[in-house]
């Protein structure tokens, strides 16, 4: 019996954990934030929908295996 949502649940507060250790105070300000296995945070820049910024650090995160999906001035 898998309880995925509990599963999802339990990844997305590992991720979100680890996120607000590394960002530190920074997180609040970020609005740092987990629905189950989804967690999502703003950033500080603007840009709109295609910001050049958000893209390119979604491209750094998969040359480490972490896939991020922005959107607008949130990553996710």
């Amino acid at each position: 019996e898998r309880d995925v949502p509990a599963r999802l649940e339990a990844i997305g507060a590992r991720i979100h954990a680890r996120l607000a250790e590394r960002l530190g105070p920074r997180a609040q300000a970020l609005d740092l934030r987990q629905r189950g296995g989804i967690v999502a945070f703003d950033l500080p820049e603007s840009g709109g929908y295609l910001a050049s910024r958000a893209l390119e650090r979604r491209q750094r995160a998969l040359a480490r295996g972490v896939l991020l999906r922005p959107l607008g001035n949130v990553l996710y």
